[in-house]
């Protein structure tokens, strides 16, 4: 995925501004179009990180324009954000007992297969029951 075009335009404009000549020069009797349509796919992985690419604006080499390979290093050398873990809330072991107690009495004796274990008695017992639930009972046991 690419980068947006205005995130691409704020980018040359920065670029341009900083290096004048010397970035806008590497691309002349290049369509600018194209040329930004690379940047654009070349730093398609931080969409979801603008953070890299406002360290990486923050952090050019005064004495020479990056080509767009330069820039992206900059960017994948960004420092990562620290994820903040939230600590585990406090259980009630009597919730938590009758939850799992619940959970015991919903899935019954059999486990998840009691609605094959009733399906089959139902037809042992002589009700009728279509092909279809007979063979689903029958596939869900063997």
């Amino acid at each position: 995925m690419s980068l947006p075009t205005a995130w691409i335009d704020k980018i040359f404009q920065k670029l341009s501004l900083t290096y004048g000549r010397d970035f806008l020069g590497r691309y002349e009797g290049m369509p600018i179009a194209d040329v930004k349509t690379d940047w654009a796919h070349e730093l398609g992985g931080f969409g979801g990180h603008p953070e890299a690419i406002r360290h990486a604006l923050q952090n050019l080499n005064p004495s020479k324009a990056p080509t767009v390979y330069e820039f992206r290093n900059v960017c994948s050398s960004a420092p990562k954000l620290a994820v903040l873990e939230l600590p585990r809330p406090p259980q009630d072991p009597a919730i938590v007992a009758a939850i799992v107690g619940g959970l015991k009495k919903s899935t019954g004796v059999n486990g998840m297969k009691d609605w094959a274990h009733r399906l089959k008695a139902r037809h042992l017992a002589g009700d009728r029951l279509s092909s279809y639930q007979i063979s689903c009972y029958q596939t869900a046991l063997a």
